[in-house]
């Protein structure tokens, strides 16, 4: 084990600016700015909470319900997303819609995964207060069972900016034993023999070739959006990585100045595993950014407040 933290924290050494931010940890302001548009960024882990009579899950999905009514986000991203169907389970689509007050969706499913208590479907999806103008879903190619981009347009003080969001393959770098005497699920057989592999450091070598892929193809439409792009993004790679810069591009990354320390968004493993980013066109400018550690699941969120230049 510490070989392969060894082997984590040279994969994970990053440039300074990326790495480590010189800046007030500030308090996010609950009230935004007028015409601003308020963003929020999270892999919620599929969004649990919503099974029927288990208290700790309650609290849970009372606590997510409580955080988005103080911030109101106009925009929630989400990857890992899932909507939960069964006798014995509230469903995710109409706490976002209903209780939450996000009427406008685009949802791109990758998996659906059928269990004791019935059924989720799971994939990336972008939930709005405000209308789309237009909205559409590309899945990454290569893939038996892709996941996506998806993108939605809307008005910002009365010109369009575009909203990306997607999600970088799982590199699963402990689930070996866990696979080792199971048939896999449908949509993990394509990457079969790296899963049941306990080798971690020939799964980071797998993985980041998936990931310059998936990469190569979200800067190839990033770069066809006439609009101005709010990429929000689990890449499962750190900042060091070609993964991170060639789909950055010449987006911003509001991390630099936000705080200081370490921007870890992952509450796993390394204290350097910033793998979740809101990142943004040059002509829009973060009036607020901020990364909560509001210990909700395995990763942070990320918020931020765009306005134009």
């Amino acid at each position: 084990m510490p070989i392969i933290c060894i082997g984590l924290v040279v994969a994970g050494f990053q440039p300074a600016s990326a790495t480590f931010s010189l800046g007030w940890n500030k308090e996010y302001r609950a009230d935004k700015e007028p015409g601003s548009l308020r963003v929020m960024q999270w892999n919620c882990m599929e969004l649990p909470g919503n099974h029927i009579g288990w208290k700790k899950n309650k609290d849970e999905r009372k606590a997510i319900e409580t955080f988005v009514l103080q911030y109101k986000p106009d925009i929630i991203c989400m990857e890992d997303y899932a909507e939960h169907i069964g006798d014995k389970l509230e469903s995710n689509d109409a706490f976002l819609e209903d209780s939450l007050g996000y009427p406008f969706r685009i949802f791109a499913a990758s998996s659906t995964m059928i269990h004791v208590f019935g059924k989720s479907i799971v994939g990336t999806v972008i939930y709005s207060k405000k209308p789309f103008i237009r909205s559409g879903v590309l899945p990454f190619a290569n893939r038996s069972h892709p996941e996506s981009i998806v993108w939605a347009d809307l008005l910002l003080e009365g010109k369009p900016v575009r909203i990306v969001t997607t999600h970088f393959r799982s590199m699963n770098l402990f689930a070996g034993k866990a696979y080792e005497n199971k048939e896999l699920p449908y949509y993990l057989q394509q990457d079969s023999s790296i899963l049941r592999s306990k080798n971690i450091f020939s799964k980071i070598k797998y993985y980041q070739s998936e990931h310059a892929m998936q990469a190569g193809q979200l800067r190839a439409f990033m770069d066809t959006c006439l609009a101005p792009v709010i990429l929000c993004t689990d890449m499962n790679s750190v900042p060091a990585s070609f993964t991170y810069k060639a789909a950055k591009g010449n987006l911003q990354d509001g991390f630099s100045g936000s705080k200081t320390g370490l921007g870890n968004t992952y509450n796993f493993l390394l204290p350097n595993l910033r793998i979740d980013y809101l990142l943004h066109h040059p002509l829009l400018e973060a009036s607020q950014w901020k990364h909560f550690t509001n210990g909700f699941f395995d990763h942070d969120h990320l918020m931020a407040d765009f306005t134009w230049k």
